[in-house]
């Protein structure tokens, strides 16, 4: 890599920390300048132009840590479009919740739905405003503190119907470190990509202990996207190709023998898998959403109303998991951002 191209890198991995768009030229000029300034003072000392650039971008420091702190220095404004985009989506929650059934207590809905708005707020806002810098610092220490974390969950909250519940939602904070793992192996070549792989080895272990199998696809997927992105940019220095075949050949592998296994096995996660490939098996047991679902579709209409059909208590038995989107608009929009 060429001393010019290396400066380059490393002005934009700052500039990407640093959010507020209209101080970027002015900061990464600044970052340039004093980059040059202090690569002819080398030179001057004897070392040649590639050894004085390579040294004067190493005591300029990490370029996600000097761009975070850049960051704080010049803090962007609100994101209103982001905040009233979210606040939308929050009247929306209560609006479906209001007039989803007219069987609900509109009263108690509307308690409930406040509960979980200010909640929801106090959540986003946290997101809008954290400081997600120190999972480039540490990011091996925030991999193993959150798994430390998710153990302790995992013995001492206690389960509903055979699950360690509370241990699910730090589980959903993996990817977030896992980002932050995936940054600090970069330009480690094929090492680096292995051991990656090899890191999720701990939140998959984790989702098996609590046990959720849907955390477990869930937390597959977004660590797959995320270590893909990673090959694509080019943070290993690898052939991509080369790269994919070894990120997705032992994972198609892994996830069709689980899969196989999982469908010969015996037990209540196997029967729950074939009633959701097949809710007919069990239509009034574990199959019984999926053949509700079926059943509606099938007096369903493309345009106009569709038959008559009355499934009484499907709504109200099911209306309260829609208090959950809030709480996920929360989690999702900071991060569009």
């Amino acid at each position: 890599m060429q001393p010019s191209d290396k400066i380059t890198e490393y002005l934009e991995a700052v500039r990407e920390q640093v959010r507020w768009k209209r101080a970027q030229p002015m900061v990464l000029e600044e970052i340039k300048n004093h980059i040059n300034d202090q690569k002819n003072a080398l030179i001057k000392e004897g070392l040649d132009e590639a050894t004085a650039t390579y040294k004067a971008i190493a005591e300029m420091g990490d370029p996600v840590v000097v761009g975070g702190q850049l960051d704080h220095v010049h803090r962007p404004k609100p994101d209103w479009m982001l905040l009233a985009l979210t606040g939308g989506m929050l009247l929306l929650g209560f609006a479906i919740q209001f007039f989803m059934d007219s069987a609900f207590d509109r009263g108690w809905v509307l308690q409930q739905q406040m509960v979980w708005a200010g909640i929801a707020v106090i959540v986003m806002l946290a997101s809008y405003f954290a400081d997600f810098t120190i999972v480039g610092k540490y990011p091996k220490t925030v991999f193993f503190a959150l798994g430390g974390i998710i153990v302790l969950c995992c013995f001492f909250t206690g389960e509903v119907k055979g699950a360690t519940v509370y241990a699910i939602y730090p589980l959903m904070l993996f990817p977030t470190a896992f980002a932050g793992l995936i940054y600090s192996m970069r330009n480690k070549g094929y090492g680096g990509l292995i051991l990656c792989g090899a890191a999720f080895v701990l939140p998959a272990f984790l989702s098996m202990l609590v046990p959720s199998l849907t955390v477990l696809f869930l937390l597959c997927v977004s660590c797959l996207i995320i270590l893909t992105a990673a090959v694509l940019k080019g943070w290993f220095n690898v052939s991509k190709r080369s790269a994919m075949l070894i990120l997705y050949i032992p994972t198609a592998a892994v996830l069709s023998a689980s899969f196989f296994m999982l469908m010969m096995s015996t037990g209540y996660r196997a029967e729950r898998l074939r009633c959701a490939l097949n809710p007919s098996l069990e239509p009034q047991g574990m199959g019984y959403m999926g053949t509700t679902i079926q059943h509606i579709l099938s007096h369903a209409q493309l345009i106009g109303s569709g038959m008559p059909i009355n499934i009484p208590g499907v709504l109200n038995y099911y209306g309260g998991s829609i208090e959950a989107s809030n709480i996920l608009a929360a989690r999702i929009l900071p991060a569009l951002n």
